[in-house]
């Protein structure tokens, strides 16, 4: 009985290159008060390259760090600052294609802005 030609085993990176990006958890909006950090976070249901994000590849500073656990990919924005609010937009690609997602980030200042823990102790004054 003629034997029936086994397919040729896919290595794990050729199977990415042909699977599109996609996010299993994409950006969700941030809202912080000034000088607090800001985390935008999402998580993506392929490995490998680092996100861009908005169009560039951000590299560390002293403003901006990455935290990467693949699948999961953020972005730190370490003492968020009123000019830092915007909407912010992660790209993953590979040879297949690309996809983004985009949220919206939100820097209030101090003035006018009270968390229940302000409330609890305003009335303890």
């Amino acid at each position: 009985m003629p034997s029936i030609p086994e397919e040729p085993e896919m290595l794990e990176s050729e199977v990415e290159r042909r699977t599109m990006p996609d996010f299993i958890k994409p950006l969700g909006d941030v809202e912080v008060i000034e000088g607090k950090e800001a985390v935008l976070k999402c998580k993506m249901c392929t490995s490998g390259k680092q996100p861009v994000w908005d169009d560039v590849l951000l590299s560390e500073s002293s403003h901006f760090t990455f935290v990467y656990d693949d699948p999961e990919y953020s972005l730190v924005i370490l003492s968020a600052q009123p000019e830092h609010s915007g909407v912010y937009t992660c790209t993953a690609q590979n040879l297949a294609g690309s996809c983004s997602c985009k949220a919206e980030l939100t820097v209030h200042t101090g003035r006018g802005v009270h968390s229940e823990e302000d409330e609890a102790l305003d009335g303890l004054l």
